[in-house]
């Protein structure tokens, strides 16, 4: 399901409801009122007479029946238009269900690799802007690649926001530094609404599963949230920035994780989301069948393979990804809403501009709202009324 502007919308609004008539013709009634002066009075030479013919004229028989089979035409051509019209309003009216049912959805989640975010980008007044303006338009947000190693950037990000978006009050909550090497390491920061999601638990994951110790490079920091708008009401994430050189064991891996999260907290509603690099030469396909992120039952992959995901030109890949755990989670989402975001494209940024930003675009996804299933059978309703008085009135 895609999402319809709102002008695009009230348009669709307007003309299945009558009130825009596209490219209509004038009545003669309308042709032949006249125009008004300054001082209200109808101009009279603008309504022209009726003209009677200077001498009855008789039709003969052939002409006759040429007129009866031009009015059968004109009768079948007009009911063809009758029909196409109500088809149109019907489309129509769906679509205007369709843009109220994403309107109303709008709990967002999103996943961004942020390519080393710390002092060195923060400082950067265009490139916070536009980071600004991406992260504002999610109630929840995973940043990779936080490289914040004096504690400053994360914390001037959450202050541009705040002052960006008063509407809504920001907070983050963050990893420890997470690598092997003490010379790069990265954290997993989540920034969310306080107004539409509630953090209501957090675990780092150790790491330390007999048989597979030290599994992961940066091993996922899991967090749970309550949003009572939303359908789902609770969720837990599972973020996951995986080292390009082992990502097929990192994703296996992932699994686990999964695993001990829905019985440690008792829940179904899981989601696993960030930089997985799996796709190109970083997971082979032949390698898929070896992991069981993958190859499991009820995991479900949102994000279409061959969506590229990253800001090159040169590099078309679905590095960045988006997984649900069960079929109650599925149906909370928004049909098709599951894609990155092309921040290029929208703040109209050169490929050289962007990239100062990140190499990556951030991906989401719409939960659906409490409102989400009424405001679709309204709309379902009214679909099936006009068809109906397609059959029976015309």
């Amino acid at each position: 399901m895609y999402q319809c502007s709102a002008a695009w919308c009230k348009s669709a609004l307007a003309v299945s409801t009558g009130l825009v008539f596209p490219n209509r013709k004038k009545t003669f009634q309308e042709s032949n009122r006249g125009s008004l002066s300054p001082d209200g009075q109808k101009h009279i030479s603008s309504i022209q007479p009726l003209r009677k013919p200077s001498s009855p004229v008789t039709a003969s028989s052939s002409t006759r029946e040429g007129g009866a089979r031009s009015n059968t035409r004109n009768n079948k051509l007009l009911c063809a238009m009758r029909s196409s019209s109500l088809l149109l309003l019907l489309f129509l009216t769906f679509l205007v269900g369709v843009c109220e049912v994403q309107g109303a959805s709008d709990f967002r989640i999103c996943a961004f690799n942020l390519h080393h975010f710390g002092d060195s980008k923060s400082k950067k007044s265009n490139v916070m802007h536009t980071l600004t303006r991406i992260i504002a338009r999610c109630d929840v947000c995973l940043l990779q690649e936080v490289r914040d190693t004096q504690g400053k950037a994360v914390p001037l990000l959450l202050s541009r926001l705040n002052r960006y978006d008063a509407q809504h009050d920001y907070k983050a909550v963050a990893s420890e530094r997470l690598g092997r090497s003490s010379s790069y390491q990265e954290q997993y920061v989540f920034v969310y609404r306080t107004d539409t999601a509630t953090l209501t638990g957090q675990y780092q994951y150790p790491d330390d599963r007999p048989g597979d110790v030290d599994a992961f490079s940066r091993e996922p920091f899991v967090v749970r949230f309550k949003a009572p708008k939303t359908d789902i009401k609770e969720f837990v994430l599972i973020p996951q920035h995986t080292t390009p050189t082992n990502t097929t064991k990192e994703l296996d891996a992932l699994y686990d994780v999964l695993e001990q999260v829905k019985t440690m907290w008792k829940t179904q509603n899981v989601m696993l989301l960030g930089d997985f690099n799996a796709d190109c030469g970083y997971l082979a396909k032949k390698n898929r069948k070896k992991v069981r992120l993958i190859t499991g039952k009820s995991l479900y992959w949102l994000i279409p393979e061959k969506t590229d995901t990253t800001v090159r030109l040169s590099t078309s890949c679905t590095y960045d990804r988006i997984v649900v755990h069960g079929e109650r989670f599925a149906r909370a989402i928004v049909p098709l809403s599951a894609s990155p975001f092309n921040f290029q494209l929208e703040y109209r940024l050169t490929e050289e501009q962007a990239l100062e930003v990140s190499d990556h675009y951030p991906v989401e996804v719409l939960l659906k709202d409490n409102a989400y299933n009424v405001s679709f059978n309204a709309a379902t309703s009214m679909s099936l009324y006009l068809f109906l008085l397609s059959h029976f009135f015309f």
